[in-house]
């Protein structure tokens, strides 16, 4: 059995990631309030409330030590507190492969956060996890989410056509993967 020893902060161009602490339940609360977030993510209840926060935390501290889900908040430069979260989640170890998932509250969205804390998961994941590959989803509208997976070498590997509701409408869900070959070919 190979021994991960597990970075603390991941950090690159003025951008920290760092482990979610129970201490940010607060904030992650007031960034999850807006509907939006939740239309495109998954796994995000709306309304959010301060118990769904530290639930969240405690789930993926406890996955954090068992080694099957490795969030971390994301703080811009310059920042205390997180203005999202990135993750890879569902992590295998005998397939070496894990599923990245990511949110960013409203203000923060658009500004290149997202494409680098992705950027940030996939050297952690490839590099120091030594996974051979990491998949992520993103609902068919969802073009600035498709947006972020393409711009880190992501290939969209297939639709599940209609399999998601969201506002009340049926939606594809796009497929996305990267292997580790891929990864390395683009640094």
């Amino acid at each position: 059995m190979k021994i991960i020893v597990l970075p603390k902060i991941l950090s690159r161009n003025g951008l920290i990631l760092r482990p979610l602490r129970i201490t940010d339940a607060e904030t992650i609360t007031k960034c999850l309030q807006d509907g939006r977030i939740k239309h495109w993510t998954m796994r995000i209840p709306h309304p959010y409330h301060l118990k769904h926060a530290e639930g969240f935390i405690r789930n993926v501290q406890k996955g954090r030590r068992r080694k099957t889900n490795f969030t971390f908040g994301i703080v811009p430069d310059g920042e205390k507190q997180v203005v999202g979260a990135v993750s890879l989640m569902n992590v295998n170890a005998e397939h070496a492969c894990a599923e990245l998932g990511y949110w960013m509250s409203l203000p923060w969205q658009g500004c290149g956060l997202a494409t680098e804390a992705v950027r940030l998961m996939l050297h952690f994941g490839f590099r120091r996890l030594k996974l051979f590959r990491i998949y992520a989803s993103a609902f068919g509208p969802n073009l600035p989410s498709q947006r972020v997976l393409e711009k880190n070498g992501f290939t969209h590997e297939g639709t599940m056509r209609k399999a998601m509701i969201r506002g009340g409408k049926r939606c594809d869900l796009l497929n996305y993967g990267l292997l580790m070959g891929e990864y390395r070919k683009r640094i």
